[in-house]
């Protein structure tokens, strides 16, 4: 498999959509290949391995777990705030 090809199918390889004999020759070509190894590695980095999600699955996962902690960072805010007005005004 060419570098080309192979730099063009990194992002679904990374979130599973591949097929089994397309991941495994881009695995075999990254064995072999420095250049689109740095690249698979780039894009990990950039996708969110360092941010804590780990592994993408996909973009919509992401999207659920962000949207999930900032509707609980505004509930608790919430929260908070009712607490302190019922303790100053009471």
């Amino acid at each position: 498999m060419e570098c080309i090809l192979v730099t063009e199918l990194l992002p679904l390889y990374l979130e599973e959509q591949t097929g089994e004999e397309s991941r495994k020759q881009i695995e075999d070509h990254i064995k072999i290949c420095e250049k689109c190894k740095k690249e698979l590695s780039y894009m990990k980095r950039s996708y969110g391995e360092a941010s804590g999600y780990g592994k993408i699955k996909n973009i919509k996962q992401v999207w659920e777990k962000m949207r999930n902690k900032v509707l609980l960072g505004y509930g608790l805010l919430l929260l908070l705030t009712w607490i302190y007005i019922v303790i100053c005004f009471l």
